[in-house]
């Protein structure tokens, strides 16, 4: 089959959520949310309406929970990168030496030269280039715990990220949110590295439990983290234009 032909031909049987599509962050996000939706809606067919087949379709439960992270992931891997771009316009405009957080500065010292990188932003070139050695750096990195994801918006001087987002929540602490989403985590690498199994001190092995319960509580958490960040990451982005 010609490459025309192949293309055409996976175009034709793309996912009806237009996974191929471009699109931003919190965009992308939401089409993570459909598809554990979609997840969702699976295993409740698979389950029955009273449950009665939950011990033969509980995995499909904890590929709900690595969906979750991954999905907490690509949008902070996302978001960072959107935002990076901005920033750097912002701090090198009409500036020989900009004043440039720490890590960002030794990032993109690693990659470009600085007097390079403020000729290409004053002039309003693209940074494109720019941008994608700095994408490959950062997306080595996992963003899934609280720690690291602090870390890389200290990188945009977006410092007390969990504060503002716990502040929003109203119901969380800051320790409570940091505390939940790296429960989540655990979770996700319990399923991804163990299979989700336990032994007991007879080495003997059984599967964790999960519930649909859990699930819809680990969803409603994981949206609402995100709504709520990108408002706060948004609103930080504003105020230094």
């Amino acid at each position: 089959m010609k490459k025309r032909a192949v293309r055409q031909n996976l175009a034709d049987h793309d996912e009806p959520y237009g996974i191929l599509a471009p699109m931003k962050a919190y965009d992308a996000f939401q089409q993570n949310c459909l598809r554990t939706k979609g997840l969702l809606s699976a295993y409740e067919k698979l389950a029955g309406g009273s449950g009665r087949n939950h011990r033969y379709c509980s995995d499909v439960l904890r590929s709900i929970i690595a969906h979750l992270a991954s999905s907490i992931d690509s949008y902070f891997h996302d978001k960072v990168m959107e935002s990076i771009e901005i920033f750097i316009r912002v701090k090198t405009a009409n500036k020989q030496n900009p004043d440039l957080p720490k890590n960002l500065r030794d990032l993109i010292l690693k990659e470009v030269s600085l007097p390079l990188l403020i000729k290409y932003a004053q002039n309003n070139k693209p940074v494109r280039s720019i941008r994608n050695r700095l994408e490959k750096k950062i997306f080595e990195d996992t963003l899934q715990h609280p720690g690291s994801i602090q870390a890389m918006l200290d990188m945009i001087e977006l410092h007390d990220f969990w504060d503002m987002v716990a502040a929003e929540t109203t119901e969380l602490s800051e320790q409570e949110v940091k505390d939940y989403l790296a429960e989540l985590v655990r979770r996700r690498n319990k399923i991804v590295h163990e299979g989700d199994m336990m032994r007991d001190n007879r080495r003997k092995h059984k599967l964790r439990v999960i519930t649909k319960i859990e699930i819809l509580y680990w969803i409603e958490f994981t949206a609402t983290i995100i709504d709520i960040g990108e408002h706060v990451i948004n609103e930080h982005m504003k105020s230094l234009a």
